[in-house]
């Protein structure tokens, strides 16, 4: 039988995974883009894969997550500090479920995701603050969870489970924060330093959020466009490599990371001779 709070999931139709314990690897290759709302599916991992961890697709399960951390041993950075500024701007967040970390201690905040196209992934938002967006490129982990470092347990706060209170819908602020910026029609030569900056982080996010499959090509691709910013003398192409081997480090497994950097050469060179 199913812990209560996956089968209470699992009633609101969102999709989930295994992922293990102790790596925070999946159990099996394809299980986050095999992620199910199906009770036989689940029940049948679960006997599978015991004492696994489980997290949420959020754009199968149609939600949108703001992860932030606390800082300490676990984060550099101070997500809370992060939120508070925003907030104080911007207005506080609606009520809505919320998770404490099995980490730092930190929360995951979910709303509801009506189809807007939004950018996501590590600090999108600001420093500790991390997005899962529809793509599912980061997953939150749900109870009955625990930490693979700490011990922590994942834990519901009272009241504020997913069965409990609704899930609100994302803050028009932060849909205007997240917005993509359209591909520029302009030059290289004609961006601006800082916009270039941007555009390399973007470039980051895609290839981090990069669909199965599609990983290697969008790498290609990202880097491509990176090189026609190196070539303007916008951005350095040492800034650039770092940039974009980080993002795909995170989006491959160990074992296939000796392909990065031929691929990342390969279209940034490309990019730097078209003129």
């Amino acid at each position: 039988m199913l812990p209560p709070d996956l089968s209470r999931l699992l009633d609101l139709n969102w999709y989930l995974f295994p992922v293990s314990r102790v790596t925070k690897k999946t159990p099996f290759r394809g299980a986050k883009d095999n992620a199910s709302s199906d009770r036989r599916q689940i029940e049948e991992w679960y006997r599978e894969f015991p004492g696994c961890n489980w997290r949420v697709h959020p754009g199968k399960s149609r939600v949108f997550c703001l992860d932030i951390d606390r800082a300490g041993n676990l984060h550099e950075c101070d997500g809370f500090a992060t939120m508070r500024d925003l907030v104080s701007k911007h207005g506080p967040l609606p009520r809505g479920p919320r998770l404490k970390t099995g980490g730092s201690g930190g929360v995951v905040a979910f709303f509801r995701h009506d189809g807007q196209e939004l950018r996501g992934g590590a600090g999108a938002l600001g420093p500790g603050i991390d997005v899962s967006t529809v793509r599912g490129a980061a997953c939150p982990t749900v109870p009955p969870s625990v930490h693979q470092v700490s011990g922590g347990r994942y834990l519901w706060y009272p009241g504020c489970a997913p069965w409990e209170i609704s899930l609100p819908p994302i803050p028009a602020w932060v849909c205007e924060k997240l917005k993509p910026l359209p591909e520029p029609e302009l030059d290289p030569v004609e961006i601006t330093d800082e916009y270039a900056a941007r555009l390399l982080g973007y470039y980051a996010d895609d290839i981090r959020n990069a669909p199965s499959g599609a990983s290697n090509r969008t790498l290609y691709a990202c880097a491509f466009k990176a090189g026609r910013l190196v070539s303007a003398g916008k951005i350095s192409y040492s800034d650039a490599v770092q940039a974009l081997r980080i993002a795909a480090q995170a989006r491959v497994k160990p074992e296939k990371r000796g392909s990065i950097m031929p691929t990342i050469k390969s279209g940034l060179d490309a990019g730097v001779r078209v003129t």
